[in-house]
């Protein structure tokens, strides 16, 4: 009976270390969605200003 306590609270020790990764796996997974996003919305910004000095190049031809 000792050995089936021994292994019950090592169990219940298992557990809840796996609910505390399980909690930071979960944080990480966000955080990384945020990371996400913001490289997202840089490469955007990105195109969105090479895109205008391709504009500002045709115009400038255009008015030639």
């Amino acid at each position: 009976t000792d050995t089936l306590r021994s292994h019950t609270g090592m169990l219940q020790s298992h557990t809840e270390m796996i609910g505390k990764v399980a909690t930071d796996v979960e944080i990480i997974k966000q955080d990384i969605g945020i990371l996400k996003d913001g490289f997202k919305k840089k490469i955007d910004y990105d195109e969105f200003t090479l895109l205008g000095r391709r504009v500002a190049v045709l115009e400038s031809h255009a008015r030639k």
